[in-house]
């Protein structure tokens, strides 16, 4: 069966074509990583059919948006990744998923998954922010620890843990409340929602580099 097009002549609507599809965008979304199996891929999506991600997989591939290729890990498997082209989304990904977590809903403490928690820290960084900051930064979330590198404008942002910290932040729930200023810093020590080993000033700064947009 052909694709179906907007029948415009419109970058948006050829951008639609491309990823548009249902599933498409969040196929983009987690190939900003590491390149990835199909296996990978169907397990961090979850819901999606096997048949749904095979077709999204190759009509993106003939679009040029993203290439099969073999993991350097091991050369026998085949893995997908972005193309220098695809690679283009990840600025339109991240202000996306900005504007779209104004309106989630904040999760339950106790609950959540290492993924969509550092799409979310990545989409929040500013590095006009961080200028020529540099800091080690161990978050710990109780069922998994994030490591953050920022590095004179630039950011690394991957699961792990380091003894070797400049910061690191035990959060009891979310941080979502603290990083968008519905929560205080200090109501938030107070009510041992966060707690942390460091320096005071490199965990305010933490905050403001990593400031979120208060929720509608």
């Amino acid at each position: 069966m052909a694709k179906r097009t907007y029948g415009q002549f419109c970058g948006i609507a050829r951008a639609l074509e491309l990823v548009g599809e249902r599933w498409g965008m969040l196929v983009v979304r987690d190939l900003l990583g590491e390149p990835k199996r199909f296996s990978e891929l169907h397990r961090g999506l979850k819901s999606i059919p096997t048949n749904i991600l095979t077709t999204r997989l190759r009509e993106m591939e003939q679009s040029g948006v993203i290439e099969r290729t073999r993991s350097e890990q091991s050369p026998s498997v085949v893995v997908y990744r972005l193309t220098p082209y695809g690679r283009e989304l990840e600025d339109v990904l991240l202000r996306l998923g900005r504007w779209g977590a104004r309106s989630l809903p904040v999760p339950e403490d106790g609950h959540g998954y290492v993924d969509p928690a550092i799409r979310a820290l990545r989409g929040s960084f500013k590095s006009d922010r961080a200028g020529d900051w540099t800091c080690l930064i161990s978050l710990e979330f109780g069922t998994f620890e994030i490591l953050i590198n920022v590095q004179d404008g630039a950011v690394e942002i991957r699961e792990g843990f380091s003894v070797h910290s400049d910061l690191t932040i035990d959060v009891r729930g979310s941080l979502i409340p603290v990083l968008s200023k519905q929560v205080s810093l200090d109501s938030a020590l107070d009510a041992r929602r966060i707690d942390y080993c460091g320096n005071r000033a490199e965990l305010e700064r933490f905050l403001y580099v990593f400031a979120m947009e208060h929720p509608i």
